[in-house]
């Protein structure tokens, strides 16, 4: 049985970098071997691979399905009619249903960054304009689109429904010893090859309660991360300072919105990091995310939404 286990992890990783390959590649047309650095990134980066007992974890195929899918819808707004754009954010609801269905750790993470995403983008001038545009001219789409996402909820809620009521929910004395620190984001354990002795000192001189915490990324992708986030909050900046003058056609796409709305996503990425860290007498925002947020007080291990924010790294990262 552990070798026929061997075949769906190794297939869903495959498809994991198949799907992002063509979102990089085929979608957001970076070359290819930038395409292929971001999606190895994203398929094989070091939280996953930390942690390849946990199963539910290692289809996440369907979120750059889901991307590709309002890349497309949000790209062609100004010369879609209301069929193709119904279409399109159908497919995007049920990407995101069956990620869902298939791994719900990923597709819950992804739900709540992108809630961080579209509430930043209604901050800065030239992104609220773009969405609201978008939303006065679809508006029966998304309420379509909408509710084909919670039709196809249903399964999901045939099967984890019986458990939620016998369960009931995570208690937040389990969630908290989970909830990553500082420290967290500098381990990458003691077997990596190139980092493990590094980990392996830093784990004795600072123990942590479990090697859940081992979502360290790497030297040079976290030193790329932060010198990219330093940039994004130089685009978001300019925006609020200045308004990116649009062409007559509201829902029209440049260069410069493409990476206005690039800065907003690596901002939410960071805003999330912030959200699910644990800081000083064990205080963390992600008590208010577990409190008020649907769904949050079934999830215990919190430091998995790594492996779900490489993806917006990932596309950040090719970008460079």
């Amino acid at each position: 049985m552990f070798s026929a286990l061997t075949l769906p992890v190794v297939l869903f990783s495959f498809l994991n970098y198949l799907s992002c390959f063509i979102l990089l590649n085929r979608v957001l047309h970076f070359n290819s071997v930038a395409s292929c650095v971001g999606a190895m990134f994203f398929a094989f980066n070091s939280p996953k691979l930390n942690h390849p007992g946990h199963f539910n974890i290692q289809p996440a195929l369907f979120l750059p399905l889901a991307v590709i899918f309002v890349i497309e819808f949000a790209r062609n707004a100004a010369h879609l009619n209301h069929k193709r754009a119904f279409g399109l954010l159908l497919l995007a609801a049920l990407s995101l249903d069956l990620q869902l269905l298939t791994a719900l750790y990923p597709g819950w993470f992804f739900v709540f960054w992108s809630l961080l995403f579209l509430v930043l983008s209604f901050f800065f001038p030239a992104t609220r304009s773009f969405l609201l545009a978008m939303i006065r001219r679809f508006w029966p789409a998304f309420i379509g689109g909408t509710a084909v996402f919670f039709v196809g909820l249903f399964p999901l809620v045939l099967v984890y429904l019986p458990v939620a009521r016998s369960v009931g929910p995570r208690p937040y004395q389990v969630v908290s010893p989970l909830i990553p620190e500082f420290w967290s984001f500098l381990i990458m354990g003691d077997r990596n090859y190139v980092w493990g002795r590094v980990s392996a000192a830093l784990w004795r001189m600072h123990p942590l309660s479990s090697t859940e915490h081992n979502i360290g990324i790497g030297l040079v992708p976290s030193v790329a991360w932060l010198a990219i986030s330093v940039w994004a909050m130089w685009m978001v900046t300019r925006d609020a300072k200045k308004h990116i003058a649009l062409s007559e056609n509201p829902l029209a796409t440049n260069s410069e919105m493409n990476h206005l709305f690039l800065g907003v996503a690596i901002l939410a990425t960071n805003l999330f990091y912030l959200i699910g860290m644990k800081y000083w007498n064990d205080v963390s925002p992600w008590y208010s995310v577990y409190q008020f947020i649907p769904g949050a007080k079934g999830f215990r291990t919190v430091p998995r939404y790594v492996t779900v924010l490489t993806l917006p790294m990932a596309i950040a990262f090719t970008f460079v």
